[in-house]
């Protein structure tokens, strides 16, 4: 039996289903989403995620990399383990499509940043608050818009998850926005998605190492770079990607129009 049953599968029991931060799933609670619906459902989610591919290619190509599966009632808005994008088809079909890419590269960005590895010996919640914080201020300064009720704390622009982590009031009455479902494994470095990447692997220089590591016993090497500058040098590596792909249209158009010069 799946670990995160999806919706096929009717028969799991409540008690069977482990829940990130809960004990069970709370009730029984029945969807009544058809299979035309639930298919639109993921359509929305799947030409959400082609016109990333567009605009945004880098982080397109991180959205791509996880499979969309629509989750049971154990998943309230959206979830990943670092291998697949869970989501609630209900929270999904009351998002807009400018709110569904904003949860779409909210998960990626987990996994390509791999949150999942950088926990340590942290908090669990207030470190999944921390990770949300990091990103979510980023993907609005992108241009993104979040779901309703999702907080962006400015304050924290442009730092990075461990930064943010002692900044966080132990007693804050806050859920993070999704559910990260990486830490029912083992809090393990060498457990990252295929093709995941840390800030630190995109670094041209080294930077002195943080002075931020309450928490971070066993922890793996972290990031040193503001996540604003890593993705600065990501739409610089688009910004010359995209120049090249243009060359290569402009020279492609040339030969068509030689070859068609040359048929008539």
């Amino acid at each position: 039996m799946d670990k995160y049953p999806t919706w096929k599968d009717n028969t799991v029991k409540p008690e069977q289903v482990r829940v990130v931060g809960e004990d069970i799933v709370p009730t029984q609670e029945k969807y009544t989403l058809n299979t035309e619906v639930l298919e639109a459902i993921k359509a929305r989610l799947t030409k959400a995620r082609t016109q990333l591919i567009l605009d945004k290619p880098f982080l397109g190509n991180l959205v791509l990399r996880l499979p969309l599966v629509a989750a049971d009632s154990w998943c309230k808005t959206s979830a990943t383990d670092a291998k697949s994008f869970y989501y609630n088809p209900e929270f999904i079909d009351s998002l807009n499509n400018h709110q569904i890419k904003f949860v779409l590269i909210h998960e990626a960005l987990h996994c390509a940043l791999t949150h999942f590895a950088r926990r340590g010996n942290r908090t669990k919640h207030k470190w999944d608050l921390a990770c949300d914080f990091a990103i979510n201020p980023l993907l609005v300064k992108e241009g993104f818009h979040p779901p309703i009720d999702v907080p962006i704390f400015q304050q924290y622009s442009g730092m990075i998850a461990e930064e943010i982590y002692p900044m966080i009031d132990d007693n804050l009455n806050q859920e993070p926005m999704d559910q990260h479902l990486y830490d029912d494994q083992a809090n393990d470095d060498s457990k990252q998605s295929d093709g995941g990447m840390r800030e630190d692997q995109l670094q041209q220089d080294p930077k002195p190492e943080s002075k931020v590591n309450e928490g971070n016993q066993g922890a793996s090497s972290l990031a040193k770079q503001p996540l604003l500058c890593v993705l600065m040098r990501l739409k610089n590596w688009l910004a010359n990607g995209k120049k090249t792909l243009l060359q290569a249209r402009n020279l492609h158009n040339k030969q068509v129009n030689l070859m068609e010069n040359l048929l008539n």
